[in-house]
């Protein structure tokens, strides 16, 4: 059987109000849907520096994985017209910033294609976001909306149910985002683990914690 994540929208027994959950379906296996097809599609790729910045910021590979995945193309040497570089797709001020925040040289624009310090130090701010806000989603969007935009969505909406938060982001490339990820995620750890971790969609929103990076 091959299994896919699916957020689906789904209106309550009252009619008060749209819920999105997760699902799981199950469908025969094809040529297109095979095990093998999600492996070529979902490669274990910068094993090293993917692991090493586990060590170091405590992120799921897969989560790193998946994030490279739906950034770059797993394209170490891509640049955006936003001028975001790398596996992760940082802004040069923000892995400025980052690099404040660790002790450390600012590294040139180019040094931003380089593997293994694009990944540690997109680990490190994604790391900083997911204390910040109390969740992997909520850092997600704050990865690609901006953490600024996200907390003041959230302190309009504090107490909503994550699921419908995310649903009803004004930013809708960054609810898709969240989604994309959120599959490439649960694929990964299917796949290579044959077990995923499933997002818990019904826990309000709360405002964000004083760690909360403000870049």
């Amino acid at each position: 059987r091959d299994v896919r994540l699916q957020w689906r929208a789904r209106r309550s027994a009252t009619g008060d109000d749209d819920r999105v959950r997760v699902s799981v379906r199950s469908r025969r296996p094809s040529a297109d849907t095979s095990k093998g097809l999600k492996r070529r599609r979902h490669p274990l790729i910068f094993g090293r520096e993917v692991r090493e910045a586990h060590r170091l910021y405590g992120l799921a590979p897969s989560l790193t994985l998946a994030l490279i995945r739906t950034e770059s193309a797993y394209q170490s040497d891509i640049m955006s017209a936003s001028n975001a570089r790398g596996l992760m797709q940082l802004l040069p001020a923000t892995a400025n910033k980052v690099a404040a925040a660790m002790g450390e040289h600012e590294p040139g624009a180019l040094a931003l294609f380089s593997p293994s310090l694009n990944i540690r130090y997109g680990n490190w701010y994604l790391a900083a976001l997911v204390e910040g806000f109390g969740s992997v989603e909520l850092a997600l969007a704050g990865y690609n909306g901006g953490p600024y935009n996200i907390k003041s969505l959230i302190l309009a909406k504090e107490g909503l149910p994550l699921d419908i938060f995310i649903e009803t982001l004004s930013f809708e490339e960054t609810s898709l985002y969240v989604k994309r990820i959120t599959e490439s995620r649960y694929i990964y750890e299917m796949v290579y683990l044959g077990r995923a971790r499933l997002p818990e969609l019904t826990v309000p929103v709360r405002a964000p914690g004083p760690s909360l990076p403000g870049f």
